[in-house]
């Protein structure tokens, strides 16, 4: 960077010169260019003419770089100004990790589309952070959810999932009964005892009961 030397500067009373050798006023405002506030602008720079700051408009055309991601060609008007072509639905990105999709709009803006956070577990609770994205924290332990069977009841967060008490449903020695989640009924259907469903009840010893339930499937030993 360019300075006066001499022991003083611009606005001194000391007689001085910039580093070229030119004499400088001591009262001047700038000795060089680079005194001048702007110098090195891509559109006006400053520059020192006659010891006082003075812009200079670089010429129509000149590329520069507006530093707007939503206009292309970048050109100096002449008048010491950057502007470029807006360009409408260029993809761009508007540096939130809580939008998507983000393009450019119709005044050169950068926006996207708020983005959906929701996991669908009810025992997480969902948010947003622009510089994180999304996070999913777990609720406290045994808050109220809902499984969405209509078999169990009382339902609870439990270690991050949502469950409840299993209804029960009335018990035979020949009968598989079971739960319809949609409806909360029971429902029985005899024991297929090819599959040896009868030996998991738990009288699998009991040759009486093996027969009671081939013969009367429905009925068995109760």
């Amino acid at each position: 960077m360019s300075s006066c030397s001499g022991g003083g500067g611009a606005g001194t009373d000391v007689a001085v010169e910039d580093d070229l050798g030119n004499q400088c006023s001591p009262y001047a405002e700038c000795c060089n260019d680079s005194d001048c506030v702007g110098f090195g602008d891509q559109c006006a720079k400053q520059a020192c003419v006659g010891g006082k700051c003075e812009s200079q408009p670089a010429a129509f055309g000149t590329a520069c770089d507006d530093e707007n991601q939503c206009t292309i060609d970048d050109k100096c008007d002449g008048i010491g100004k950057c502007a470029g072509k807006l360009a409408k639905g260029m993809e761009c990105d508007d540096g939130d990790s809580c939008t998507a999709d983000d393009e450019c709009s119709t005044l050169g803006q950068c926006e996207g589309t708020g983005v959906d956070c929701d996991d669908g577990d009810q025992c997480t609770t969902d948010t947003c952070l622009p510089e994180k994205g999304c996070l999913h924290e777990s609720v406290p332990e045994g808050s109220l959810c809902d499984d969405g069977s209509l078999c169990t009841s009382s339902d609870k967060c439990e270690s991050g999932k949502c469950s409840g008490v299993p209804k029960e449903c009335d018990v035979s020695d020949c009968v598989v009964e079971s739960c319809e989640p949609q409806t909360g009924e029971c429902t029985e259907a005899a024991m297929d005892l090819r599959k040896g469903e009868w030996m998991a009840a738990g009288w699998k010893d009991s040759v009486v009961l093996f027969a009671l339930c081939l013969l009367f499937p429905l009925r068995g030993g109760r």
